[in-house]
């Protein structure tokens, strides 16, 4: 969760640890609890211990609400996708397509080697 917590810092210049009910220190921490409570074992009052919270009722709420406030802005968004999808190994979009042409490009090559050989035995001749 440490890591988590100071990509999260370094990406948007925040101090999660300040005690700022400002967007900007609210959504970042909002963001941070949703992936640590996801992608590691820190439990909700290990979480409020890690950003000198003093009761774990707002890591509850940055999750259950805070957290849903904060997708409608780009950057949070686009970071906790991009994160989520590294901590879940799941392949990145542009992998992902890279991976679907190659196997397109298989396919591809094996129904000409079917077509080549339906021509050689004449079969719908």
């Amino acid at each position: 969760a440490i890591d988590i917590k100071d990509i999260i810092e370094e990406e948007f210049q925040v101090n999660l640890m300040s005690q700022s009910r400002r967007r900007q220190h609210v959504y970042p921490r909002a963001v941070f609890f949703k992936l640590a409570r996801r992608h590691t074992d820190a439990t909700i009052e290990d979480l409020a211990d890690m950003v000198n919270l003093k009761n774990h009722a707002t890591v509850i709420n940055a999750i259950n609400s805070t957290f849903h406030d904060a997708m409608y802005e780009n950057k949070y968004k686009n970071l906790y996708n991009k994160l989520h999808r590294e901590y879940s190994k799941v392949p990145s979009v542009e992998r992902e397509n890279q991976m679907l042409k190659v196997q397109v490009r298989e396919l591809t090559e094996l129904i000409d080697f079917y077509r080549s050989k339906v021509e050689e035995l004449g079969v719908f001749n």
